[in-house]
């Protein structure tokens, strides 16, 4: 029974160090914020999903206004979703008029929920945006949108009030 405890030790700690090192031997994306944001404008689903991701990570607000292009033009569910998720991420106020817009518009569920949780993320104190909740909320026909936006809706109407 040691034994079996001994080689399944060794076994996990050197898959533990092939790990690390494939980890290490990575190669780091060399990459600026201005190559993420012309990345942005591909036609590869792909590259402009990679792109949105680095630059919401990076809380790059130069990419904003592309985003928001993104997320109010672009007819591909995956990239309005990584835009919304962004803009979530990059936090700028500026942002949720794209969003709310968005959200009354769209048709993807999914693409419905990020936008939520990114207007959750930046926050909002205007009243006008309160009322979009509330107008997302009585025309919302998905159970786990409109249950979230029923948790909204509680947490921001105060605020309108």
């Amino acid at each position: 029974m040691k034994r079996i405890l001994i080689v399944l030790i060794l076994m996990f700690a050197c898959a533990s160090v092939v790990h690390a090192q494939e980890a290490k031997s990575e190669p780091a994306s060399n990459k600026t914020a201005k190559e993420y944001i012309a990345d942005l404008s591909s036609t590869n689903e792909s590259i402009v999903v990679q792109a949105a991701q680095w630059l919401g990570k990076e809380k790059e607000s130069d990419a904003v206004a592309k985003l928001k292009e993104l997320l109010t033009q672009d007819n591909r569910n995956k990239v309005r979703l990584h835009s919304a998720m962004a803009l979530g991420y990059i936090g700028e106020e500026s942002s949720i008029d794209a969003l709310n817009g968005r959200l009354l518009n769209e048709q993807d569920s999914d693409v419905r929920y990020t936008i939520l949780l990114a207007i959750t993320r930046v926050g909002i104190t205007k009243k006008e945006h309160i009322e979009v909740l509330k107008k997302a909320r009585d025309n919302e026909s998905d159970p786990f949108v409109k249950d979230y936006l029923d948790q909204m809706w509680e947490r921001f109407k105060k605020s309108a009030e």
